[in-house]
C-alpha cells in the first residue's frame, strides 16, 4: 500500500464480500484513497468487481478533490497571515501529505498551527476575528479552533505534544537548536514554514503516544510517520541523534513498540527506522488492538450517537478512553503518559 510492492496473499481467493470489507476498514481508518492506488498491484483474478472498483474509484476523486480544496485554503489563509507579519508553523496535515507518493490520495483532516510565541498567536487571532469575521473558540487543552471557508483550522499552544514539564523543557531547547524548515512547503505561491525533521519525527510521535493513550488513534496517523521515516532517515544525521531525542522525551521505550508496528504491519523496511533497535522486544499487538478500536481519532470505537450527546457525556466517555489505555500508557511512556492524562482528563471537566 505504501511501498509499492508486489501485492502479497495467502488466500487462494478474495470475494467480493472480502473486499467490501477491506473497503470498510480503510474508509474507518480514512486510508481509503491510499489503499485504492496499491488495487494495480493486486493479480487480475483477485481484483475487485467492478462494482466495488466503481465505489472505490468514487471515493478515491473525492479525497482528491479534497486535497485541492485543502491546499486552496492552506494558501489562501497563509496568504492572509503573512501579508499581515504573522508566521504560523505548519504541524502534520499537508506538510506530511507531500512525503506519500501520491499526495492527493491521502486523506486531509483539519488545519494545525503552531505559532512561536503566545503573544503572536493572541495577535493573529485578534486579526482573524476582526477582520475576516472569525468565531475563535478556545479548547479544553488550551488550543484555538475557528473555521476558514469552510475547513476546521486549530491554533496550538505548543509545536510537540509533550506534557511532562523534563519533556517540554527538552523539546523547547530542541526547536530552538533546530529551527524550522522554511521552505518547508509550497503551495501555488506560497511557501509555508513547517518543522525542521528531527522536531517533525518527534511530533508525529508524541502526537500518535498521546492519542493512542486517549481517544484512539487510525492508520493515517501511522502511515503519515512511516512515510517521514521514509523521507527523513538519511537526512538525520546519526541513528543516535534520534535515539537520543526519544530517550529524552521518555518515549523510547514506547518508539520501541511504534517501530516494530510499523515494520510488522505496515511493511515498513527497517532500513527506514532511524536507528537498529530489537524488534522482537515489544510486540506491536497491544497497539493494533487500540487502532482496531479506535479507528480515526476514536470515531468508530463504538456506534452510539455523538450527535445527540450532551457535552458532559463527552467529556465523561473522553476521560473513560483514557482510563480504558492507561496500563498500556504507564507501561510504555509512564511519565510522559501521566502528565498527557493528568492534563487532558482536567481540561475535560474544566
Amino acid at each position: 500500500m505504501l511501498w509499492c510492492k508486489k501485492f502479497e496473499c495467502s488466500y487462494s481467493s478474495i470475494t467480493d464480500d472480502d473486499w467490501a470489507e477491506v473497503l470498510s476498514l480503510a474508509i474507518k481508518q480514512t486510508v481509503a484513497g491510499i489503499a485504492f492506488n496499491a488495487l494495480d498491484k493486486v493479480p487480475k483474478d483477485m481484483q475487485p468487481s467492478k462494482q466495488v472498483l466503481l465505489k472505490w474509484s468514487v471515493l478515491a476523486t473525492r479525497v482528491t478533490m479534497q486535497n485541492k480544496k485543502m491546499n486552496d485554503t492552506l494558501c489562501d489563509l497563509f496568504s492572509v497571515l503573512q501579508s499581515n507579519n504573522f508566521q504560523p508553523i505548519l504541524q502534520k496535515g499537508q506538510g506530511i501529505a507531500q512525503k506519500y507518493p501520491l499526495p492527493e490520495l491521502r486523506e486531509c483532516g483539519d488545519i494545525d498551527l503552531y505559532f512561536r510565541s503566545e503573544d503572536g498567536r493572541e495577535s493573529a487571532e485578534k486579526y482573524l476575528a476582526q477582520f475576516h469575521g472569525c468565531n475563535i473558540t478556545k479548547m479544553p487543552d488550551g488550543s484555538s479552533h475557528y473555521k476558514w471557508k469552510g475547513i476546521d483550522v486549530e491554533h496550538h499552544v505548543q509545536l510537540v505534544d509533550l506534557h511532562s514539564s523534563e519533556a517540554q523543557k527538552y523539546a523547547h531547547q530542541l526547536v530552538e537548536a533546530k529551527g524550522f524548515d522554511e521552505t518547508g512547503l509550497v503551495v501555488g505561491d506560497v511557501t509555508i514554514m513547517c518543522p525542521q525533521a528531527e522536531v517533525n519525527l518527534l511530533l508525529l510521535n508524541t502526537h500518535i503516544l498521546k492519542h493512542a493513550i486517549g481517544v484512539g488513534i487510525g492508520l493515517r496517523q501511522l502511515c503519515d510517520i512511516a512515510m517521514a521515516y521514509k523521507e527523513y532517515t538519511p537526512h538525520v544525521g546519526s541513528g543516535d541523534d534520534i535515539k537520543e531525542i526519544y530517550t529524552n522525551a521518555g518515549i523510547k521505550k514506547w518508539s520501541a513498540l511504534l517501530h516494530s508496528f510499523l515494520v510488522t504491519y505496515l511493511g515498513m523496511p527497517e532500513e527506514y527506522l532511524p536507528y537498529k533497535e530489537d524488534l522482537s522486544s515489544q510486540s506491536p499487538s497491544e497497539l493494533l488492538e487500540i487502532v482496531r478500536r479506535g479507528g480515526n481519532f476514536g470515531h468508530y470505537r463504538n456506534t452510539r450517537n455523538k450527535q445527540n450527546e450532551s457535552v458532559w457525556r463527552r467529556k465523561i466517555n473522553t476521560a473513560l478512553s483514557f482510563v480504558q489505555n492507561v496500563r498500556f500508557a504507564l507501561k510504555y511512556a509512564p511519565r510522559e503518559s501521566f502528565s498527557i492524562m493528568k492534563k487532558l482528563v482536567i481540561g475535560q471537566m474544566s
